[in-house]
């Protein structure tokens, strides 16, 4: 545990998570993917601000199994594999961690005051996240990986589930230019996901903010924006 932590650690069927509770009655609560790496960060923001969110930073036992859609297997323009058990990730967020911290926490129930959110391929699976649930009514994609195969189509063709939903996206202007692989799909995959998706949206419950660097500058930066953009517009 950092030091001076605002973290209160759970344990769900051994994932690991970061609990923060604000003191602001029904705050939105904010379910963030790979905890382990923004529980430093995002302590001391929380310790600096004090905003008025609740977050779960979440854990993965495989991130590349339990982030993707479907599986992809080693090849030249990928040399490793993905499993592809997002559905069942996700239906360990919903039926166990959301349960859990709003009973415990008396975090709020409605989808309006729930967020999810993650950089690279979390990003990726928030996404699948909003068009499999209607649990959450924003969604956070920083820096998403984008470029998986096929998931720009599945999109297209699967609407976000929540009622009046909101989405921050970022990607940064040299992801992927440079890749001899499948990631150099990400820069066009993401500018043709928010020309897609933006006009679907009401007045001020999309943003889209093109970063600087490349996709391992800054994450922590990346990620606190989209909190930011959350304090501001998720009230």
């Amino acid at each position: 545990m950092v030091k001076n932590s605002v973290w209160i650690q759970q344990e769900i069927e051994e994932v690991k998570l970061h609990v923060y509770r604000s003191n602001v009655k029904d705050a939105t609560t904010i379910y963030f993917l790979d905890g382990d790496q923004f529980e430093e960060p995002f302590n001391h923001w929380i310790r600096k601000h004090q905003p008025a969110l609740n977050f779960v930073l979440i854990n993965a036992n495989n991130r590349t199994d339990d982030y993707t859609p479907w599986p992809l297997q080693a090849s030249e323009t990928m040399p490793m594999d993905f499993g592809g058990k997002a559905a069942e990730h996700l239906k360990f967020i919903t039926t166990k961690v959301i349960p859990f911290c709003e009973s415990e926490y008396g975090f709020a129930s409605s989808a309006d005051k729930r967020a999810i959110g993650g950089y690279s391929l979390g990003g990726l699976f928030s996404f699948y996240a909003a068009v499999n649930t209607d649990l959450f009514g924003t969604v956070l994609s920083c820096s998403s990986s984008l470029w998986y195969p096929d998931f720009l189509a599945y999109l297209k063709e699967h609407p976000f589930k929540a009622p009046h939903p909101k989405l921050y996206m970022s990607v940064g202007d040299e992801e992927g230019l440079t890749a001899t692989n499948l990631t150099n799909h990400q820069i066009p995959n993401t500018m043709m996901l928010k020309d897609l998706l933006e006009p679907k949206f009401q007045p001020g419950d999309f943003k889209f903010t093109l970063e600087e660097g490349n996709h391992g500058n800054n994450i922590s930066g990346r990620a606190w924006r989209a909190i930011e953009w959350v304090e501001e517009n998720c009230r």
